[in-house]
Order: structure tokens, then sequence, then C-alpha cells
């Protein structure tokens, strides 16, 4: 529930990480049985995995790539399917997603065609409540 009582519905389904940690978001997503060292007090493991299935691996480089800011080759993200709750979204001038190109004869003292191109668009956050990021190592 929000802060103003109202519930937000859908369940997280995609994971979104770094190359770093494919390996460990494929192992959680599609291995039924997690095997655990055993510790000192004797406590009993369980060995199923709960989380098989659920959560969606998507491997993005640009998460621990250092000429982004931010960058984290250890932090992840869990997000709600798109269709439900949307924590990013793209906007269009006019609604045209695509991009417009424009051509025209050179000048005089030049032969050839003119050509430029330009997409008007913008991006912005949407709903916070869609997504959370975990840092991963401290």
């Amino acid at each position: 529930k929000t802060g103003d009582g109202k519930r937000v519905g859908g369940q997280p389904t995609i994971l979104l990480v770094p190359p770093e940690l494919e390996f460990n978001a494929l192992r959680l997503y599609q291995s039924t049985n997690v095997v655990a060292a055993g510790g000192s007090s004797g406590a009993t493991i369980p060995d199923g995995n709960i989380h098989a299935g659920k959560y969606r691996p998507v491997v993005v480089p640009w998460l621990s790539d250092s000429n982004f800011s931010g960058y984290s080759a250890t932090a992840w993200y869990l997000f709600r399917p798109v269709t439900v709750l949307a924590a990013i979204v793209v906007s269009f001038l006019n609604g045209v997603q695509t991009p417009t190109v424009e051509s025209a004869d050179a000048d005089f003292d030049m032969l050839g065609i003119q050509f430029r191109g330009y997409h008007d668009f913008g991006v912005d956050l949407a709903e916070f409540l869609a997504g959370v990021k975990n840092k991963g190592a401290a």
C-alpha cells in the first residue's frame, strides 16, 4: 500500500542486472534447487529455490560501464511489468515515434544534396513504486 492507503497492482517480474551478475540471475531464474553451505548451528537449510521462474533476467551492459555516472557491477534492479506500472516513460512530440529526415538541394556553389534529421522525444521517471534498486555490495 502507498502512504495514502491506495493499493498498487502487479508483482515484480523483471530482474535487471549488469553482465557481472548474469550467471547468478540466470541461476536464480532457472534452477529449482539451491546449494547452500551448512553452518555450525545444525539448522536445516531448505534446498528448493522459491524464486525459480519468477524474475526474468535482463542483462544491460551499461549498468557497469565506467563511462556512465552511477555505474556499478554489483547493483541490480527489480521491476514490475510495464503493462501494470511503468517506472520510466517515453513521450513523443505530436505522437511521432520516428525521426524526421529532411533534404534539400545544396547551395549553388556546391554539388549535392543536404540532409538533416531530428527526433523530438523525452524520457522521464513515472512511478517510483514500479521498481526498486539494490546496491549489491556495501
